[in-house]
């Protein structure tokens, strides 16, 4: 779920607004203010911003995409463990449709980063825009790093399953195509003799019945013969 707010900053001021109903990204930032468990009560409200995009947006993005890693390797597991698995495909579709927005609000962040590394203003002291242009925008890219290796997966996995069906479909495929090669001879065989003419020698032939079925036999065996020799199959 994605949190929407706002962050009003001022000298000495800084007042941030979060979505009511979500989870408190801030919650763990508070508890160290609260405990006195940081530096920031040293520094100004600068540093506190940065704090703030840097301990709460950028580690809830970073739990965002944790979530999306864990999903995507259990679908991986489960594709690994049966390769033409179509509910493990549909959840696979499923995570690429919900991961496809969260590119938009990473750039939204990076945006931000870069806004307030070029801000002109007296409010943001030196140090805290060479955070903001060092330490946050290395942690962005981190960000996009990892949502591009996850797409990256995901279409590998869609590509694996889609070449699992292919090579299932293949196989099937080769299997007929050797049934078929080995009856389209006895069909032909069994053709000529169903012809209903007067004059054929074998049709009043004692042994022809059995003559035939062994020529049927001995055609089948022959060709499977030369297929498992040549390793058809």
């Amino acid at each position: 779920m994605v949190a929407y707010g706002s962050i009003i900053f001022a000298s000495d001021v800084l007042l941030v607004f979060e979505e009511s109903g979500v989870t408190d990204f801030f919650g763990s930032l508070r508890q160290r203010l609260c405990s006195g468990r940081t530096r920031a009560r040293n520094h100004k409200a600068d540093y506190l911003m940065y704090l703030l995009i840097s301990d709460g947006v950028i580690d809830m993005y970073t739990s965002v995409l944790y979530r999306f890693l864990e999903r995507i390797d259990t679908i991986e597991d489960t594709l690994t463990g049966d390769r033409l698995s179509t509910k493990a495909y549909r959840d696979l579709l499923r995570v690429r449709e919900e991961l496809k927005p969260v590119y938009r609000y990473m750039l939204e962040v990076g945006n931000l980063a870069y806004q307030l590394e070029q801000l002109d203003t007296a409010y943001i002291s030196q140090d805290v825009q060479k955070r903001l242009g060092r330490d946050l925008t290395r942690e962005v890219e981190l960000l996009w790093d990892e949502y591009k290796r996850q797409r990256a997966l995901i279409t590998e996995l869609i590509n694996i399953h889609r070449n699992n069906i292919n090579e299932a479909t293949n196989r099937i495929i080769h299997r007929l195509t050797i049934i078929s090669t080995v009856f389209l001879p006895l069909s032909f065989i069994v053709g000529v003799y169903g012809m209903n003419f007067a004059y054929m020698p074998e049709l009043e032939w004692r042994y022809g019945y059995l003559a035939v079925w062994l020529l049927i036999l001995a055609v089948a065996g022959g060709m499977l013969y030369f297929m498992k020799r040549n390793k058809w199959f």
